[in-house]
């Protein structure tokens, strides 16, 4: 019988899935961006500013909003030889990308910012704009965004906590992580204790994943970034080869 609606396929690699991933300067966002590969094929980044270093990697450069939109016109056209050459979109910083918009959608209306337009328009107009751009990006490839930290503070069961998040503003932030399967913190060496990537919900950081077997405190040091990422994959695929296991036992 042929269903009348077909059946969704798994994500074969983490490298395949929406991901976020933030911290503090220097701490190994941009070195574990360049380390992710799928089907023999690189990231291409998506940089607002010049923190690639010592990194190899294949980079477009953009500097505000309307060259970022011009990239996305670009990559929307050329969608099949972007495909074919690149596993995933780096964007790095989306930070500056969530001002940019919000800088764009003022100049437009001529104001000084987003927050002297009447009646919240200016911050409706700039979460419009940032989400409209961002899911023309995201249907193209899949995409990491990275992003600075900073410290909030949330209401967790009804008691303030502070804990580090995404710089985003919260329209931009809402955004990403309703669209993304797994939000990382870089939690920088402390002393004795070495520095790890946070994938789980805590009152340290706001991180987590869609899946399981990816949560934890994953020891990263920078350094070993490409380590890192190949335990991320072994981990992404080991539910799958539980479950094929299991059918041949």
């Amino acid at each position: 019988m042929t269903l009348l609606f077909p059946k969704t396929t798994k994500k074969k690699s983490f490298s395949q899935t929406n991901s976020l991933l933030y911290g503090f300067p220097k701490s190994g966002k941009t070195q574990f961006g360049s380390k992710i590969t799928f089907d023999g094929k690189e990231p291409l980044f998506i940089m607002t500013e010049d923190g690639e270093g010592i990194h190899e990697i294949s980079k477009a450069r953009v500097k505000d909003w309307s060259s970022f939109c011009k990239l996305v016109d670009l990559l929307e056209s050329k969608a099949k030889e972007v495909k074919d050459q690149y596993c995933c979109l780096v964007i790095d910083l989306v930070s500056d990308l969530d001002v940019w918009a919000a800088e764009w959608v003022a100049k437009a209306n001529q104001v000084t910012h987003i927050s002297d337009l009447s009646f919240g328009k200016g911050f409706n107009l700039h979460k419009e704009e940032f989400r409209k751009q961002v899911t023309r990006l995201m249907a193209i490839l899949p995409c990491l965004f990275i992003a600075h930290t900073s410290e909030k503070e949330v209401n967790i069961q009804g008691t303030p906590v502070k804990v580090q998040a995404p710089t985003l503003s919260g329209r931009a932030l809402e955004f990403i992580n309703g669209k993304v399967d797994t939000i990382m913190f870089i939690k920088p060496a402390s002393g004795e204790r070495e520095g790890s990537i946070v994938i789980q919900p805590s009152t340290l950081a706001m991180t987590g994943s869609r899946y399981p077997q990816l949560i934890g405190e994953h020891a990263y040091s920078g350094k070993d970034a490409d380590l890192v990422f190949k335990k991320l994959e072994a981990l992404f695929n080991k539910e799958e080869t539980k479950t094929k296991e299991s059918k041949n036992v």
